[in-house]
């Protein structure tokens, strides 16, 4: 069993006059937000990351579908990651984007 997990995403920036980012992300390169499945205060967060490639741009307010590669296989994260589950993207403590689950890549 592999002990990483994927899914397909669309994941939306917060506008910045909502509190979310000031600049885009873009590519090449990975993208590593804190992924929160709880309530904002919640304080555990899981590692992942998002390959972006040379071509992909995202501006606060606006949305896109990714792949999310959590780093870890947590049996509570598996519990968790179910088809339209919502969860916040946060640098740090700031939550910057919510993203929701189109499609699990993996085996679950």
């Amino acid at each position: 069993m592999k002990n990483s997990i994927s899914v397909k995403a669309k994941l939306c920036l917060l506008p910045t006059s909502n509190g979310g980012r000031s600049n885009p992300i873009f590519g090449p390169g990975s993208y590593r937000p804190n992924h929160n499945f709880g309530k904002i205060e919640n304080r555990f967060m899981y590692i992942g990351f998002i390959e972006m490639s040379k071509e992909f741009y995202l501006k606060p307010g606006e949305c896109a579908e990714v792949r999310v590669d959590f780093l870890k296989r947590w049996p509570e994260l598996v519990k968790k990651l179910t088809l339209g589950r919502k969860w916040y993207i946060q640098e740090g403590a700031k939550v910057v984007g919510i993203a929701t689950v189109l499609e699990i890549l993996d085996d679950i």
